[in-house]
C-alpha cells in the first residue's frame, strides 16, 4: 500500500529515510518495483496513485531561510528550489531575504516538496549543525531549538501522507508511538550527584549577600540550623519516595561515582569534592537497594571524565550492580558531558541501553538540543545507527528562570511535546526537594505529575520507556486492503498497539481476530492487537 523509494548513498539522508519510518511506525515497502497506492520519491521516481515527491540535494548549508507554517518559523539550511510552483494549496512558505515562495505544494494526486527534507532531518539529528556551529551557548540562545524543529518537518511530511489517503479513501494504519492510548510519555529521573551539603554552605551564601537576596540568606542560616539539629538538607530522598508513591509513579535515580582529581587552589573543581563519596556506605547501599526493591529503577550517572572512557563506564556500572543486585540499563552522563557520537559509543560497549543526556546545560531557557523530543539511535562515528537508544533530556530544574517563569518555562515545554506525542523527560536532583534550599522547584514536580496525569501521559522510568521503543522498533506489521475491508498481519509474539487513520469521518470495527479499540475521536481509532491472535491476522471493516 505504502512505498517508499529512494537514490541515495549519502549517510545523513539514509538516516534520516530510516528514522521517518522507524518513527511514524509506518509499514513502508522500500525501492519496490511495483505500483503502490502512495509512494514517496526521493530521486527516484516509482510508480503510484499518489505521489510524494521529494528533491535530493548534495549538501547542506548554513541558515538560508525559514519553512513558516502555523506562525511558526522553521529554521532551513538549504536554498530553496529554483524552478517552484507559485500557486499552493498547503499553508508553508519558504521564506528567504524578503522573499516567499511555496514550501510545498499540491496538485491533484501530487505533492511536491521544494525543499529536501530528508537531508534536512538528518542534519539536525546528526548532529552535524552544532559541528558547523560549534558553541552550544550560542546555540540555546539563538532560540532555534527552542521547538522541535526536525519533529515539525516528520510531522508536516506525515500530514502529507494522511492528505493522500484522503484523496485515494484508504486508512493509514500505523504503529502507535505509546502503548494504551497514551498521548506522550513521561519520563522522571534523578540525577543524585551528592548525599549531603558541602562547600555550597559558602557559595550559595555569597551568592545570596553578592545578589542582595536576604530571604536566600536567612534560608542558608534556617537550613544550617537543621542541620545542627540532624537533618542533612540534601538528604531528601523519603520524600520523593513518599510523593511518588502518593501519585503511583516510579522514576529512575542515576548515582554519581566521582574519583576525578581535585584542588582546592581550583574553585571551578570545588564541586568535586562534593561529589567524591563512596558508595559502599551502609546508609547509601540501603537506599539504593530500597529503591530497587520499591520498583524504582537505578541508573549511572557517568563521572566527570567517564564520556571519554568505555573502561570508566564498566567499572562505574559494575560496581552499582553488585550493590543494587539489578541490571543497570541506563545512564546520564555528569554536567551532560559528551563526545558526540563517541560517547554513546563507548555507552553502547559497555553494555547500556539507553543515555538521557541530550540536553542543554546552560541556564537558558529549555530547548530540544538536535531538533527532537522522540527518542532515536544516533549515527555513528562510521555513520551507522548506535545500539543505544537516545532519550533526550526536556527539562532540568535548575536551568529554569526564578519564580514564576520557570513554571511557565515547563508548561510551553509540556504543552509542545504533548502536541508531537513525544517523549517529555524530566531531571530533578534530589537536594531541590528541599524548599529552603530551592524554592518552588520540589512544588514544580508535584504539579508537573499531576499536570501530566490529567493530560493522559504514560509516566514510565527511563528504562520503561527505551523498553518499549525497542520493542515497538521489532513488531512489525503488514498490510492488506481489499475494497472496505483491511487484514493486518502483526508479529503475533505480544500486543500491538496501533492508530489508524480512516477518510472521510469512517471509522473501523474488528470482524475477525482478538484486538480491542481502545478510543475513536474523529477520524482516528487506536487499536490494541492481543498477543493471542489466532494466525497472526486480524480484520477490520470501514464503516
Amino acid at each position: 500500500m505504502f512505498s517508499i523509494n529512494y537514490n541515495t548513498k549519502n549517510p545523513l539522508q539514509l538516516f534520516a529515510i530510516s528514522h521517518f519510518i522507524e518513527k511514524t511506525g509506518i509499514p513502508f515497502s522500500e525501492n519496490c518495483n511495483k505500483k503502490a497506492s502512495l509512494v514517496i520519491n526521493y530521486g527516484k521516481k516509482g510508480e503510484g496513485d499518489f505521489l510524494i515527491n521529494i528533491p535530493k540535494k548534495k549538501e547542506s548549508e548554513s541558515l538560508r531561510g525559514n519553512i513558516c507554517h502555523n506562525c511558526l518559523k522553521l529554521p532551513l539550511f538549504q536554498p530553496r528550489e529554483e524552478n517552484c510552483d507559485s500557486e499552493s494549496t498547503i499553508p508553508t512558505e519558504y521564506v528567504s531575504d524578503n522573499e516567499k515562495s511555496p514550501s510545498i505544494s499540491r496538485s491533484g494526486n501530487t505533492i511536491n516538496y521544494n525543499y529536501d527534507i530528508f537531508r534536512e532531518v538528518g542534519y539536525l539529528l546528526s548532529g552535524q549543525y552544532e559541528i558547523v556551529h560549534h558553541d552550544e551557548e550560542k546555540l540555546q540562545n539563538s532560540k532555534i531549538f527552542k521547538t522541535p524543529v526536525a519533529d515539525h518537518h516528520e510531522e508536516l511530511l506525515l500530514k502529507s501522507i494522511i492528505t493522500g489517503c484522503e484523496y485515494l479513501n484508504i486508512p493509514l494504519v500505523r504503529k502507535s508511538y505509546w502503548p494504551y492510548d497514551k498521548k506522550f510519555a513521561v519520563c522522571l529521573t534523578h540525577d543524585v550527584d551528592e548525599f549531603k551539603k558541602t562547600y555550597q554552605w559558602i557559595t550559595k551564601s555569597v551568592r545570596a549577600i553578592k545578589n542582595r537576596n536576604y530571604s536566600a540568606f536567612k534560608n542558608q542560616i534556617r537550613s544550617l540550623y537543621y542541620k545542627i539539629q540532624g537533618k542533612e538538607p540534601y538528604w531528601t530522598f523519603e520524600e520523593i519516595m513518599e510523593l511518588e508513591k502518593k501519585y503511583g509513579v516510579k522514576s529512575t535515580y542515576y548515582f554519581l561515582i566521582e574519583s576525578s582529581k581535585r584542588s582546592l587552589f581550583k574553585p571551578e573543581n570545588w564541586h568535586l569534592y562534593g561529589r567524591c563519596h563512596s558508595l559502599q556506605k551502609p546508609c547509601i547501599k540501603k537506599l539504593i537497594k530500597e529503591l530497587n526493591e520499591n520498583g524504582h529503577e537505578i541508573g549511572l550517572h557517568g563521572s566527570t571524565f567517564s564520556y571519554n572512557s568505555p573502561e570508566i563506564l564498566k567499572e562505574q556500572k559494575k560496581e552499582i550492580e553488585q550493590i543494587s543486585g539489578a541490571k543497570i540499563h541506563g545512564i546520564r552522563q555528569h554536567r551532560l558531558n559528551m563526545n558526540i557520537p563517541a560517547t554513546w559509543e563507548h555507552q553502547a560497549e559497555a553494555g547500556l541501553l539507553y543515555d538521557t543526556s541530550l540536553g542543554y546545560k546552560a541556564a537558558e531557557d529549555p530547548g530540544f538540543r538536535f531538533g527532537t523530543c522522540f527518542p532515536f539511535h544516533p549515527i555513528g562515528t562510521e555513520n551507522k545507527p548506535i545500539k543505544i537508544l537516545e532519550i533526550p533530556l526536556s527539562v532540568m530544574d535548575v536551568s529554569l528562570s526564578p519564580g514564576k517563569k520557570g513554571w511557565n518555562q515547563v508548561e510551553e515545554v509540556v504543552n509542545i511535546i504533548e502536541k508531537f506525542n513525544g517523549a517529555l523527560t524530566l531531571l530533578w536532583h534530589p537536594p531541590v526537594f528541599n524548599p529552603l534550599e530551592y524554592p518552588l522547584l520540589g512544588e514544580y514536580y508535584k504539579y508537573l505529575i499531576e499536570m501530566c496525569k490529567e493530560k493522559n501521559a504514560w509516566i514510565a522510568t527511563g528504562y520503561e520507556i527505551a523498553s518499549w521503543w525497542k520493542r515497538r522498533e521489532e513488531d512489525k506489521i503488514s498490510l492488506n486492503k481489499d475494497d472496505k475491508q483491511i487484514s493486518i498481519i502483526s508479529s503475533g509474539e505480544r500486543n500491538i498497539f496501533l492508530d489508524i487513520y480512516c477518510p472521510d469521518k469512517n471509522y473501523i470495527k474488528t470482524i475477525k481476530g482478538d484486538a480491542k479499540i481502545l478510543s475513536a475521536n474523529k477520524n482516528l481509532s487506536k487499536l490494541r492487537i492481543n498477543e493471542n491472535t489466532e494466525d497472526n491476522k486480524i480484520f477490520l471493516e470501514i464503516l
